[in-house]
């Protein structure tokens, strides 16, 4: 089958200035048309020779998953967990507005020229629509639901070559001690905890107005009465709701690798604009006793985690932290838990009434609480210089306050990079130059590129048992609720 660029690209030339990077080479280019909107062959060939383009490049955009036979939708974990609820419509809206971006941003990373983009763009918009009208009728539809997964974040391979059912003891053991240090940081004095640098707090923007408890109300009951409890937020409450729950980074800055700032990318490699302190925001979803619940994740970036010696297995170009508030029934946070942007380094502090449970099997991890969740809505995050650990969540006043920039976490699928664009992650959802040493040390838990910084969707968290951050049960497998 001829590539989607040898079929319908307009007669125009990419030029040697939109190749540029190491990418493949789009195929010749002729003058065919883009899809008759109106054609459902027609739209479903567009979207096959899209794929196959988008492959032949290298720009597969992995957040999300294609629905096998409907390419017109995608999923994540939440999707996968909801799909066979009762609330069909509701459903297919999310897995189509996630089959837009998705295919948007591949579109968007792909080499062709800006005029036959925005085409194929409406194209894209026109297609999708039609053919979620056909699958009003299509049977077929009902019982991919109900098998659909998104494929776990670990290589089954791995495991049994590593004798993973061995080498995941001492793993737990070294878990053990590294909990041990981490409950011992924060049971310091805040006012005794070591500084090497100056402690500067990145705080969130004052010109967005928090919203006040009378103000969350209409926000909970249309969550409440969405079919799936995700009803689509105007841009303005979207904000505010960010706003109100947005945390203040208190980090000791020793060095520049302790600046957190803006992702850009130079000739594919990503860069952090430390004079740009940023933070990205990501809207997500859960489920929790039979509920939906809202997600508010906070994303930091820093330059790298030094190496502390030429022996030092943690160390790495680029690092992160990711914070996430998940939001009660109240409107108040239930959870504000953790990662580092590899997906390492798990800490949650829950709300009174939720209470961690016991692991069911031996190769399980319980949920390490070290702190329990403070009352007010807005934290401030203490972290360390160099490895950028977290050592307490506090709400004590910051003498030396920087304000941040927002950013959707969105725009990091596709950056501009000369006169091109490009993600921030592989299409395995790792960004690449990221990788750590650790790698040659870890690779028995199964887990790609363990140290590794990536994509949503690709972080996970635990290296006994299987645990992603996006699980959808999380907070049902690892914590009892008494309200």
């Amino acid at each position: 089958m001829p590539g989607l660029l040898s079929r319908f690209v307009l007669p125009l030339s990419l030029g040697v200035s939109l190749l540029g990077g190491c990418a493949s080479q789009p195929r010749s280019l002729s003058p065919l048309a883009l899809p008759d909107a109106t054609d459902i062959p027609s739209c479903r060939a567009f979207y096959a020779e899209l794929a196959d383009e988008v492959g032949h490049q290298g720009v597969n955009d992995a957040q999300t998953v294609p629905l096998p036979g409907y390419p017109h939708y995608r999923v994540d974990r939440f999707l996968a967990a909801t799909a066979t609820l009762p609330a069909r419509d509701a459903w297919l809206d999310l897995a189509q507005a996630s089959g837009l971006t998705g295919s948007g941003v591949e579109l968007a990373n792909l080499q062709a020229p800006p005029q036959w983009k925005e085409q194929a763009r409406n194209s894209l918009q026109r297609c999708s629509a039609l053919l979620r009208r056909a699958d009003e009728n299509a049977s077929g539809l009902e019982s991919v639901r109900r098998t659909v997964a998104v494929p776990p974040e670990y290589q089954s391979w791995k495991q049994l070559l590593g004798l993973y059912w061995l080498t995941v003891q001492p793993m737990k053991w070294g878990v053990t001690r590294l909990h041990r240090e981490i409950g011992q940081t924060f049971a310091t004095p805040l006012d005794t905890l070591p500084v090497e640098g100056n402690l500067i707090s990145y705080a969130p923007p004052e010109e967005i107005a928090p919203l006040s408890p009378e103000e969350l109300k209409p926000l909970l009951k249309a969550m409440a009465d969405h079919p799936l409890g995700t009803p689509a937020l105007d841009p303005s409450l979207r904000e505010r709701l960010f706003a109100t729950f947005a945390p203040t980074w208190e980090v000791d800055v020793a060095s520049w690798a302790d600046q957190p700032g803006e992702i850009v990318l130079e000739k594919g490699q990503p860069r952090v604009n430390t004079a740009k302190p940023m933070v990205y925001r990501h809207l997500s979803h859960t489920r929790f006793q039979g509920r939906t619940l809202t997600q508010l994740n906070y994303i930091l970036w820093f330059p790298a985690r030094p190496m502390s010696s030429p022996f030092d297995l943690l160390g790495g170009n680029l690092d992160g932290l990711t914070w996430r508030v998940t939001l009660g029934t109240d409107g108040q946070p239930l959870l504000q838990d953790t990662i580092h942007n590899c997906g390492c380094y798990h800490l949650f502090f829950p709300a009174p009434g939720l209470k961690p449970k016991e692991p069911e099997t031996l190769s399980e991890e319980a949920a390490f609480a070290p702190q329990p969740l403070e009352s007010a809505p807005r934290a401030t995050i203490r972290l360390a210089h160099g490895s950028h650990f977290v050592q307490r969540v506090h709400h004590a006043p910051s003498p030396l306050r920087v304000p941040y920039a927002w950013e959707e976490y969105q725009t990091l699928r596709s950056l501009p990079d000369g006169a091109a664009h490009r993600s921030l992650f592989g299409a395995d959802g790792i960004v690449t130059g990221s990788e750590r040493g650790e790698r040659w040390l870890f690779w028995p838990m199964g887990v790609p590129e363990p140290g590794a910084m990536r994509q949503w969707g690709h972080h996970a968290t635990s290296f006994s048992g299987q645990r992603h951050f996006d699980d959808a049960d999380l907070l049902d497998r690892l914590f009892h609720y008494t309200p």
